[in-house]
């Protein structure tokens, strides 16, 4: 399902959280993932989840968000 690991599942959450604990700071961009898929997604980016995620519902969609991706990386330093 959109949104959902593919490859080992089992270990995507384990990984985020180690990543997150050495300092790397996790945004996700999710394309076409409706809210109901979304949990994995939210145990993966760092805190605050609101600000790490910015979703588009197409490809086509990216270029309109560029600016908030880049608002949110420019806080996260």
């Amino acid at each position: 399902a959109p949104g959902s690991s593919n490859v080992f599942e089992d270990q995507t959450l384990t990984a985020a959280a180690r990543a997150r604990a050495s300092g790397i700071h996790i945004m996700a961009i999710p394309v076409g993932v409706q809210n109901s898929n979304m949990e994995e997604i939210r145990g993966m980016v760092s805190e605050p989840t609101d600000k790490n995620i910015i979703g588009v519902d197409t490809f086509r969609d990216l270029p309109t968000i560029v600016d908030n991706v880049t608002n949110a990386l420019s806080e996260s330093v």
